[in-house]
């Protein structure tokens, strides 16, 4: 397995497509087996042209990817200026299957007792083939994230999902999907991963407690009426009152809500809430209202986000993984990482840390120096618990490692006598 992660800055699509395309050749020393392609929005007028000149310089190769408010890519983040990412990869005993999605043509399976047949078809996979990592790329608009991811789920449950949410413009139409040598406005695309390949995916959402954990005992649909049998708005003013002056200040510019990502969950760790934002509270009822449904008995948590919990928070989950690397040899010199792909919302990066490259020279702190690239998002895709879900102002990293071989089955006695015997 091999990876390459490249970036150009060129002032025109074919200088771009020409100087990502001869780095990942030189690099890779043979031809690839998946590309990501990741372009900002100032090469709009020329999606199709730019993704047509990647593709042909490798033809056959399954390509996939899209546009976003920024790219990363040779491990550098690139915000407000034009730029081209290409991760490309040499995947031996991988695998590679690229797809499309529709807007209007889902398989509808909400209460389809058996959702992954109906996938498999939608997307052309074989049916017995193991889904076992799906790189997700839906448009903000007629995409509808958050109920593909549902889908996927559903259809895919072993499966690790993630991804991003394409940007670039603020109207529909306006972002691009890759496939091939062609862009796409509507719908998403993705490529189904299986074999020799293990992706890792890392979710930091960079937020940190404020008050304890609620249980919710009045709900309906978006907005929790009682929080322990209390207005929200008297809870808030409560929690609000007992923090020194800076987190007062905190609170009321930054203030979030966690909803717990797997209400089966006894307790609640710290990254287990699924992050949402607050949408307003009602001054004469004191309800709360949020961007996300929320049921009675569900426990949530306020959330405050800042540059230095956001630090925090990714250096915690890079150690955290780290951390859980079984222990190598002396003689082991086998990386943290194949390669790094990250998936970042463009409120972080330079509007967030006020200097480029943060999460980027967090990752390869802990990672070291494998090939990194990726795209800044309009929402972030990746998993809390055993579910992936849609996120916001969130870094999901995916740490690629080559798949460990199965190890070969025990020989039975008389096989063993027989091998003895010869």
């Amino acid at each position: 397995m091999r990876w390459s992660a490249a970036l150009s800055e060129a002032a025109d699509h074919e200088s771009a497509a020409r100087e990502v395309t001869e780095t990942v050749r030189g690099q890779l020393d043979g031809p690839p087996d998946l590309l990501l392609l990741f372009a900002s929005p100032h090469h709009a007028a020329a999606w199709n042209e730019l993704a047509r000149a990647v593709a042909a310089a490798f033809p056959g190769c399954p390509l996939v990817g899209c546009s976003g408010a920024g790219v990363i890519g040779d491990a550098h983040e690139v915000e407000q200026r034009r730029a081209v990412s290409l991760v490309a990869a040499r995947l031996p005993g991988v695998r590679v299957h690229p797809f499309a999605v529709a807007p209007t043509s889902w398989p509808d399976d909400d209460d389809d007792p058996a959702p992954r047949a109906a996938w498999c078809d939608h997307l052309e996979l074989p049916p017995d083939l193991p889904v076992e990592t799906i790189l997700l790329f839906p448009e903000p608009f007629g995409g509808q994230a958050e109920r593909l991811v549902a889908a996927f789920g559903r259809a895919f449950p072993e499966a690790v999902l993630l991804g991003g949410v394409a940007g670039g413009a603020p109207f529909p139409g306006g972002s691009a999907l890759f496939l091939g040598g062609r862009a796409i406005p509507l719908g998403a695309v993705g490529v189904v991963l299986s074999g020799a390949i293990e992706v890792v995916p890392i979710v930091s959402q960079g937020c940190r407690p404020v008050g304890p954990p609620l249980l919710v005992t009045k709900a309906a649909g978006t907005e929790i009426h009682a929080l322990g049998e209390r207005p929200p708005r008297e809870v808030l003013r409560e929690i609000y009152e007992g923090l020194e002056p800076a987190e007062q200040e905190l609170f009321r510019r930054s203030l979030f809500v966690g909803v717990e990502a797997e209400p089966e969950r006894v307790q609640h760790q710290d990254g287990a809430w699924l992050v949402r934002n607050i949408r307003g509270v009602d001054v004469e009822s004191g309800a709360l209202a949020i961007a996300a449904r929320v049921e009675p008995w569900q426990v949530v948590q306020f959330l405050v986000r800042d540059a230095h919990a956001a630090d925090v928070d990714l250096r915690a989950r890079l150690q955290s993984y780290r951390a859980a690397l079984p222990v190598s040899s002396p003689d082991d010199a086998s990386p943290a990482a194949a390669a790094v792909l990250m998936f970042t919302c463009a409120g972080r990066g330079l509007s967030l840390f006020g200097r480029p490259d943060h999460d980027v020279d967090r990752a390869i702190e802990v990672l070291g120096d494998a090939p990194l690239g990726g795209v800044f998002c309009s929402a972030e895709i990746g998993p809390v618990g055993s579910r992936a879900f849609v996120h916001g102002f969130t870094t999901v990293l995916g740490v690629i490692r080559a798949r460990p071989a199965a190890p070969a089955p025990a020989a039975s006695g008389r096989a063993r006598r027989s091998a003895t015997s010869t």
